[in-house]
């Protein structure tokens, strides 16, 4: 495929995206598409050098190719290969192919940003629902396990795109649900729907897809039909709410081989000033 074949929405445009937890100075690390040229800023990782403020250890550019395949697309770049994950031009997040570390990226020129106004906690609105293993804000009605493997989404490393959340009932899923709690007052919700997995994109279509899908907070329920992409997804709800955020499956996309049904992403977005 010619890499400017065709233009998606995140080409033209910068990203911030952040790396640490203890992250004091927030310095905004940036990935950007311009003049058909990609650049990146490379995070340090040495401890003693972080602590000295050397947060940036290099700076990386060079052309890029973008490649789609079965819905899938990928970045071509800085001698890498990353998953695309997008939502128009205001999300952009970028999943390394040889150890599936994922930046998550809000457009820089937005009124979104992770966190509004607690930058030492700006990465963890951002980790998705494999972060099961630190946190005990999220639960669910039932997982697929297989094979020895847990489809919980209780990854060690939580920057890191794996296993998503698959239901373990018999038949489709339908009623079972995933939840997560949050203080924070939000009105939009990120979604990826579908088992998305770098080395095998063919289990998206395989397996089943959430189609129409309950969202509930306390004694408010809202309903959506997500779309069958994968890509990132955005559910924004009639008003800010806080409190434990529910999704129930109410009907799905037919796999083609299996009848089991997937989520891999589920986060929060904050507007800047929104005092809350």
């Amino acid at each position: 495929m010619n890499a400017f074949a065709k233009n998606y929405s995140f080409e033209g445009q910068s990203f911030r995206y952040c790396v640490y937890f203890s992250d004091f100075d927030n310095p905004g690390f940036k990935f950007s598409f311009f003049d058909k040229n990609f650049s990146m800023d490379i995070p340090e990782l040495n401890d003693v050098l972080i602590e000295e403020g050397h947060y940036i250890k290099e700076q990386k550019k060079s052309a890029y190719k973008l490649e789609e395949k079965q819905g899938f697309i990928y970045l071509h770049a800085i001698g890498k290969d990353f998953l695309v994950l997008y939502y128009k031009d205001l999300l952009c997040a970028l999943v390394d192919c040889e150890d599936n570390t994922t930046y998550f990226g809000v457009n820089e020129k937005s009124e979104y940003v992770s966190l509004p106004d607690n930058p030492l906690r700006t990465r963890d609105v951002w980790i998705g629902i494999g972060d099961i293993a630190r946190r005990s804000d999220l639960n669910y009605s039932s997982y697929l396990t297989e094979k020895e493997r847990k489809y919980d989404n209780n990854n060690k490393y939580s920057w890191q795109l794996k296993t998503p959340w698959v239901e373990g009932i018999d038949g489709s899923g339908v009623g079972e649900w995933i939840e997560k709690s949050h203080l924070r007052k939000i009105n939009k919700l990120v979604l990826l729907n579908g088992f998305v997995d770098l080395k095998y994109p063919d289990y998206f279509y395989k397996n089943e897809r959430i189609k129409d899908v309950e969202i509930s907070i306390g004694e408010n329920s809202f309903y959506y039909t997500l779309e069958d992409t994968p890509q990132l997804q955005i559910i924004e709800l009639p008003d800010y709410y806080s409190g434990t955020f529910r999704i129930t499956i109410k009907s799905v996309y037919e796999g083609t081989k299996y009848t089991d049904t997937c989520l891999s992403l589920f986060l929060f977005l904050y507007a800047k000033n929104s005092g809350f």
